[in-house]
């Protein structure tokens, strides 16, 4: 079944024909060993480190004892990108009818690579009303995004709420 980027996945290899199996049972991705485990009870599980965002063909391979002969068995897991963490606006600098926002980009980009942003300036502190916004270019392939945008028409001597949002 589907994960989110950074959430915990075990996986369980049970050996359900073996009589009392012994040994250690591989968990692989292609050429990547993530886990080797020893059975307990005919069964072994596995809970690697984080996936990556992305589709994964995961082998469970058990080689096999002087009872009993080896077996393997797959599955695929795929592993979804979730929300970025918000950007922490490091400046904020008011102009004439304008005000240039800066940030540093988020400490967790939930899996996927952040593509742009979009700054939001509102009239009110319940963030109801924008007065404006403000965006980076959207890249493809992403690179390195800009961290600060100009955002205009707003109001000389209005009280602004700003807003940073990023985007994978």
């Amino acid at each position: 079944s589907p994960s989110r980027f950074g959430a915990a996945v075990t996986f369980t290899a049970i050996l359900g024909n073996a009589r009392n199996p012994s040994g250690e049972v591989s968990f692989v991705e292609g050429s990547t060993t993530l886990c080797t485990v020893p059975l307990s009870r005919g069964a072994a599980q596995c809970s690697p480190p984080h996936l990556a965002v992305g589709n994964h063909s995961i082998t469970a391979v058990y080689a096999g004892d002087v009872k009993n002969a080896g077996a393997s068995g797959g599955l695929n897991q795929t592993v979804n990108a979730v929300a970025a963490s918000a950007p922490a606006i490091t400046s904020v600098v008011a102009g004439d009818a304008q005000v240039a926002v800066a940030w540093t980009e988020p400490t967790n980009n939930g899996g996927a690579a952040i593509t742009g942003y979009t700054v939001t300036a509102y009239a009110d502190a319940n963030r109801t009303q924008a007065a404006g916004t403000c965006a980076t270019p959207a890249v493809s392939p992403p690179a390195q995004v800009a961290t600060g945008c100009m955002v205009s028409g707003l109001t000389n001597r209005t009280a602004y709420v700003f807003t940073v949002m990023a985007h994978n």
